[in-house]
């Protein structure tokens, strides 16, 4: 099995941490409350808020915690995400909503790696092996 999908909880509650904790089971989900409990070289693959103001979620960019591929749910009145889920939607729901974006994530990261890896071909290919040039 692959690794558990990151998955940040970003609330103004901890009833509403609490409950969505008990919504994304182990070993598919690894629910962090805190960006530092984060481990080290694991990229975050679902933000999932109750709401989420532009300078927090710039603030978070700016920290590193937030990277291009990771998706944000907004749990909710609100936007700025990904994909937006009404308030009283059920366990199953919010569980694979944060399946499917973590899929996403993971997709994205590996079209990058990929695209990344091309550029670097190309610039091998043009490069002539003799001169260097």
């Amino acid at each position: 099995m692959s690794r558990p999908y990151q998955i940040l909880l970003h609330t103004d509650s901890p009833a509403t941490g609490q409950l969505w904790r008990r919504c994304l089971p182990e070993p598919m989900f690894a629910v962090l409350d805190q960006p530092r409990e984060l481990p080290p070289g694991v990229p975050l693959d679902v933000l999932l808020a109750s709401q989420l103001a532009p300078e927090e979620r710039q603030r978070l960019l700016d920290e590193r915690i937030l990277r291009p591929e990771t998706r944000i749910a907004i749990v909710g009145p609100g936007g700025g995400a990904h994909l937006r889920l009404p308030a009283n939607c059920s366990p199953g729901e919010l569980r694979r909503a944060c399946r499917l974006l973590g899929q996403l994530a993971r997709r994205q990261r590996t079209i990058l790696r990929q695209r990344c890896a091309l550029r670097r071909l190309a610039r091998q290919a043009r490069t002539d092996p003799l001169t260097g040039l």
